[in-house]
């Protein structure tokens, strides 16, 4: 998961390369959302490896829930500094700010995991 992890780090470059050209952004992007898919599906893959097969349904939908509703608390969060810097004349810094948010949670999450379960140990219940 750190390969997957690191691969979303290079967005932070999307502004400067859209600055060269077009296409190359929109490349970064599409290798952020590569990176993005294969995390995803790492996790999915990561709660069937670490917890027992009679709790695995209930520990999907915990963790689909708490993924929908901070998806819901960052596209919220999203539009207010958009509005924000939109008004400031400055829309630029406020993709920057998201870029930057996108690359440190794929950070944080993947200390998280880490910390909470070194090793990746299944868990015993």
């Amino acid at each position: 998961m750190l390969i997957y992890t690191l691969c979303a780090l290079p967005v932070v470059l999307t502004q400067i390369l859209g600055g060269i050209n077009m296409w190359l952004a929109v490349m970064m992007v599409g290798f952020a959302f590569a990176a993005h898919q294969a995390w995803s599906g790492n996790m999915y893959t990561l709660m069937a490896d670490m917890f027992p097969k009679r709790t695995l349904a209930s520990v999907t939908v915990i963790g689909t829930i708490a993924g929908a509703l901070s998806g819901i608390l960052v596209s919220k969060a999203a539009g207010l500094l958009f509005d924000y810097y939109i008004g400031m004349g400055h829309i630029n810094k406020g993709y920057f700010i998201m870029f930057v948010f996108y690359c440190t949670a794929y950070i944080i999450g993947w200390v998280v995991i880490n910390t909470l379960n070194p090793g990746m140990k299944r868990v015993d219940l």
